[in-house]
């Protein structure tokens, strides 16, 4: 019976086992350097996204505050 199941797979040798559960370790080591890489890239994606909304409000105040000193802005020529 023993050797039956150990053919058909349903009990493992020691080492075997020993084997996996490395395996698995290495595995769940790697998913969560992958998750902290990709948390930090999302982060960092969110502070590019700040940075360039700032940047358009203050195009836009510059903008506001030229038209209101009387600057108007060159109109391209189109062809």
């Amino acid at each position: 019976m023993v050797v039956v199941l150990l053919i058909v797979g349903v009990i493992v040798p020691k080492y075997v086992m020993a084997a996996l559960m490395t395996e698995k370790d290495n595995w769940r080591q790697a998913f969560e350097k992958e998750r902290e890489a990709d948390q930090a890239t999302r982060e960092q994606l969110a502070k590019a996204e700040e940075r360039g909304d700032v940047a358009t409000e203050q195009g836009r105040a510059m903008n506001a505050l030229l038209l209101e000193l009387g600057h108007r802005p060159d109109i391209p020529i189109s062809a």
